[in-house]
C-alpha cells in the first residue's frame, strides 16, 4: 500500500508538469500565417514589393445576387524602378493597364488553386467593373491603343484595356451584359476550333457580342497551343487558320492576338506580325509604355475579390 501511494503520486506529478510544459509551448508558440498569397507571371528578375492600399472596399452600385465587397489587394507586385523603369518616365505618351481575366464564375469546393488563380466570381467582377468606373478610368479599344503606340490619337486621361482570355460561354451570358449597363468596351480572345464546345462562345455569341459594338474579337488560335515548343509548319495553321475561321464568323478582319499561355518567342511573333496581326498580347506582368512592341504586349491577371483601382492607379503611374 505504501508503495503505491508513493507511485500515484510521483505519477500525478510528473502528469502535472508535462500538463504545464504543454500550456507554456501552446501560449508561447509562434502564430504561422497558412493565408496562401497567389503570385502573378512576372519577369525572374524584379524585385517583388508589399504595398499596402489604403483605398475603402468597394460595394458595387448593384448588386443583385448580393453585396460584393473588395478588398485593397496585398499587392505583391514587382518593383516598379527596377522591373519596369519606363513606365515612370513622364516623356513617354502611353500609360496603359491592361487587366486579363478568364473565367467569370461561381467558385466551387472542387476547384484547384489554378483554377481559382483564373476565375472570378461574377459579383465580385461586377464590383471590379463599377469600381473602375467611379475611379474615373475608360476602356479603349486595341485600335486606339495602336494609334497612341504609334504616335497617333488621343487617349483619355486615365485608359485601361479590358481582355478575356478562351472565349467562355459565360463572356457571353455574364460578362457581356454587366459591359453592356457600364458601357465598357473589352476585347475577347476566341479559340476558333472551340466554338462547338459547350462551355465555350458559339458562332451566335461570338457574332452578338461583335455587334455590340463594345467588344472587339481576337485570336487565341486554333487549338490554344504553346507556341513556341511547335514547329513553325505546326504554329503558322494555328496563327492564320484562327484568324481566317473569326473573318468569317464576323464577317471583318482580325488585327488583335493573345500567345496561348504566354508562350512565344521573337520567331512566334515574327509570324503574328507576317500573319496581319497588328497587336499582340502575351501574360507577362506589366502596363503598356511608349515605346512598348506591339507584339510582346504585357497584362495584368486580375485575382477574385481584388479591388483593381489601386492596380490602374499603380500601373499607370506617370512620374514621381
Amino acid at each position: 500500500m505504501h508503495y503505491r501511494s508513493f507511485f500515484l503520486g510521483w505519477g500525478t506529478l510528473v502528469f502535472g508538469l508535462g500538463c504545464v510544459v504543454l500550456g507554456i509551448v501552446f501560449v508561447v508558440r509562434p502564430r504561422v500565417d497558412t493565408t496562401v498569397v497567389p503570385v502573378y507571371e512576372a519577369p525572374v528578375d524584379v524585385v517583388v514589393s508589399s504595398v499596402t492600399s489604403t483605398r475603402a472596399p468597394i460595394v458595387p452600385l448593384v448588386a443583385s445576387t448580393g453585396t460584393a465587397a473588395l478588398h485593397a489587394p496585398p499587392l505583391r507586385y514587382l518593383s516598379l524602378v527596377k522591373g519596369d523603369p519606363k513606365l515612370l518616365k513622364d516623356e513617354l505618351a502611353v500609360h496603359v493597364p491592361v487587366l486579363m481575366y478568364h473565367h467569370i464564375r461561381k467558385m466551387k469546393p472542387k476547384f484547384t488553386s489554378k483554377d481559382r488563380q483564373y476565375s472570378v466570381t461574377p459579383e465580385h467582377f461586377q464590383a471590379q467593373m463599377e469600381g473602375l468606373v467611379r475611379a474615373g478610368y475608360t476602356t479603349i479599344t486595341p485600335r486606339e491603343l495602336e494609334e497612341a503606340i504609334e504616335g497617333n490619337g488621343t487617349l483619355p486621361k486615365k485608359p485601361v484595356l479590358l481582355t478575356f482570355d478562351d472565349g467562355y460561354k459565360e463572356h457571353s451570358t455574364i460578362v457581356l451584359p454587366i459591359l453592356k449597363r457600364l458601357n465598357l468596351k473589352a476585347i475577347y480572345f476566341i479559340i476558333s476550333d472551340m466554338t462547338k464546345v459547350n462551355a465555350h462562345m458559339s458562332v451566335k455569341m461570338i457574332q452578338e457580342a461583335d455587334q455590340s459594338g463594345l467588344i472587339t474579337i481576337a485570336s487565341h488560335t486554333r487549338e490554344h497551343p504553346f507556341l513556341a515548343r511547335l514547329s513553325s509548319a505546326s504554329r503558322v495553321p494555328q496563327i492564320v487558320g484562327s484568324k481566317e475561321e473569326l473573318e468569317k464568323i464576323v464577317e471583318h478582319p482580325i488585327y488583335d492576338f493573345a500567345y496561348p499561355f504566354g508562350s512565344w518567342n521573337q520567331v512566334v511573333a515574327n509570324e503574328v506580325e507576317a500573319a496581319g496581326y497588328a497587336l499582340g498580347f502575351g501574360i507577362r506582368l506589366g502596363s503598356i509604355h511608349g515605346d512598348s512592341s506591339r507584339y510582346q504586349l504585357r497584362r495584368i491577371r486580375v485575382l477574385d475579390g481584388e479591388d483593381v483601382v489601386p492596380i490602374l492607379d499603380l500601373f499607370s503611374k506617370k512620374g514621381d
